[in-house]
């Protein structure tokens, strides 16, 4: 894999330990799996997260609880299920994640909100 994605996924992003969690995880899991047609990855990868958010959440929801349900769907499809931990589908090997490139903007519209995914291969600066 050299790049995967962007994907786009729809919807007013969830952030971690919200009501809307779980729902925006699974929304996250069924858009990954409709674009993704390979195996599981087991190399150094970055993920690059890219949310739209509505102008007042952008203005006050923190970049950080953005990303862990967005991880946790994304390994959920992209990784294997973890060896260790709860058995649960969001406990996936994301330990192959090395780099994470995050940003949340202002979206257009309540249409426009969603989060744009793209995982790409890291080579040799990785060790």
């Amino acid at each position: 894999m050299e790049r995967f994605g962007p994907v786009f996924v729809s919807g007013i992003p969830a952030p971690f330990a919200t009501t809307r969690e779980v729902d925006w995880k699974n929304e996250i899991r069924k858009q990954m799996l409709k674009d993704w047609s390979r195996g599981f990855l087991e190399e150094p990868c970055q993920a690059s997260l890219r949310f739209l958010l509505l102008p007042e959440k952008a203005a006050t929801t923190d970049l950080d609880n953005l990303l862990k349900p967005c991880i946790d769907a994304l390994g959920s499809v992209l990784f294997k299920p973890a060896r260790q931990g709860h058995r649960t589908i969001w406990n996936a090997d994301d330990h192959w994640i090395y780099r994470f490139v995050a940003t949340k903007e202002a979206a257009q519209s309540a249409e426009s909100c969603g989060v744009e995914i793209t995982v790409e291969q890291l080579h040799s600066e990785v060790s």
